[in-house]
């Protein structure tokens, strides 16, 4: 259910998912240009080469998810949920 509250964090985002993250292998700032979910494990490819993982967390802007610009599963109800999204101040 809605609050109609915008909940912001006072640290930021990233210092959020960084402290949930500790300890656990990630790749910052690596642009993912394809995910094949057709085998047991992701492969995941990048430009520093192709990475196979167990399940991956991507993070784009809304912005680039309510375009339509990227193929996803269930991609009319993300279209929907990230156009109603607000961006920050």
């Amino acid at each position: 259910a809605s609050t109609d509250i915008d909940w912001r964090v006072e640290q930021g985002y990233g210092a959020l998912v960084a402290a949930h993250a500790a300890g656990l292998p990630a790749a910052l700032a690596t642009p993912v240009s394809g995910i094949d979910t057709s085998g047991k494990r992701l492969r995941i490819a990048t430009p520093r080469g192709t990475v196979t993982a167990n399940a991956a967390i991507v993070t784009v802007s809304t912005n680039v998810l309510a375009s339509g610009a990227l193929a996803l599963p269930g991609h009319d109800a993300i279209l929907h949920a990230a156009s109603e999204l607000p961006l920050g101040l």
